[in-house]
């Protein structure tokens, strides 16, 4: 497909960052969890800075439960029986189709999607680490696995990048991430 032209006054930058629902929202988080009041300041302000439109990923844990949620793992029986059986696959499957649909359109127009930025050590949507059983280990959450998997179906390749939070030098390596890899 063609990429459309804009027009000669339109100042979009054509380049934008997908980002895990709660780096965008703390509010998403479980209860006790929660970083920073609200997005993560360091992140939002420094793509904003450099022109960078940005897409929320669907959170898959509210999309089957509330704020209110406990603290869980992937491990444990909920969140277990969601994301690993087959109606919680079919759940992340769906969101991540629909973002990677999004993702392949972006592309398809012109416009440079230049990272995926997930939530390490969350079940659903950390990219190189996850919970298991109270304990973080190597490894995607489910919702990551389906959307590496849909992006690759629509011929995608963009860079999948985990951010974990609880310290302010967990967050400076997402930044330093961002500095060096998006112009």
């Amino acid at each position: 497909m063609a990429a459309l032209s804009a027009p000669r006054n339109d100042r979009r930058s054509r380049k934008l960052v997908v980002l895990a629902h709660c780096i965008l929202n703390q509010n998403a988080r479980l209860d006790g969890c929660a970083c920073y009041p609200g997005a993560i300041p360091q992140v939002v302000e420094l793509l904003v800075a450099r022109g960078y439109g940005l897409l929320q990923l669907p959170c898959p844990e509210m999309a089957v439960s509330d704020w209110r949620r406990s603290r869980r793992t992937k491990e444990q029986p909920f969140i277990r029986q969601f994301l690993e059986q087959p109606e919680g696959r079919a759940c992340c499957r769906a969101l991540a189709e629909g973002i990677a649909t999004q993702v392949r359109d972006y592309c398809d127009n012109g416009f440079l999607v230049a990272a995926v930025i997930g939530k390490d050590r969350s079940p659903a949507c950390g990219v190189s680490a996850t919970s298991w059983d109270g304990t973080f280990v190597p490894g995607s959450g489910v919702f990551i696995e389906e959307l590496r998997a849909a992006l690759a179906t629509r011929g995608v390749t963009v860079p999948i990048v985990g951010m974990a939070d609880d310290s302010e030098e967990e967050v400076a390596d997402c930044i330093r991430w961002l500095q060096a890899n998006l112009k």
